[in-house]
């Protein structure tokens, strides 16, 4: 591993001891980044960052929802966010056009 890598064995609320049960999982803390990340245990690569400042139950969910098994759902649910995304996008530009419009008394 990294030598700026710190590697969590346990933890107050024992989040990298059941981060590392889920699979084959290595739980570090990075000091340069400052951040935690989910590590395959064999390749020691970046499995996944974990977005919070401590290890919590949010960072055990995310684990889960984000395994290799779940990619269908997680793709999915990305999908579906850029779809509100361009909803929304489209609707604010909708409402701008229409300012302006009646702004230059053209509707």
């Amino acid at each position: 591993m990294k030598d700026y890598l710190v590697e969590i064995y346990d933890d107050v609320f024992g989040v990298a001891p059941k981060i590392r049960s889920i699979d084959n999982y290595l739980v570090a803390y990075n000091p340069a980044k400052s951040r935690y990340e989910i590590r395959n245990g064999v390749t020691k690569r970046i499995e996944l960052i974990i977005p919070y400042s401590c290890l919590d139950q949010r960072s055990i969910e995310l684990v889960y929802r984000t395994r290799k098994e779940n990619s269908d759902s997680v793709f999915a649910e990305i999908e579906r966010n850029n779809q509100n995304i361009e909803k929304i996008k489209r609707q604010n530009i909708e409402k701008d056009i229409e300012k302006i419009l009646e702004k230059e008394k053209i509707i």
